[in-house]
């Protein structure tokens, strides 16, 4: 956010947090066998929502 890479009001930690979790969630997934492309599909959503955060200011 100093940086201007994130939107003023964007929560930085919970965004974080987020993402964590989201590794972790893979992690797990993946070593229970959760095929590749559900994966990839779900990194797909993941990235969405961290555009949804980026500022659009240049």
């Amino acid at each position: 956010m100093r940086d201007g890479e994130l939107k003023p009001d964007t929560d930085a930690e919970a965004l974080g947090d987020y993402y964590a979790t989201l590794m972790h969630g893979l992690s797990v997934q993946a070593r229970d066998g959760v095929p590749k492309k559900r994966l990839h599909d779900l990194v797909t959503v993941a990235m969405q929502a961290l555009d949804a955060s980026l500022s659009q200011a240049s």
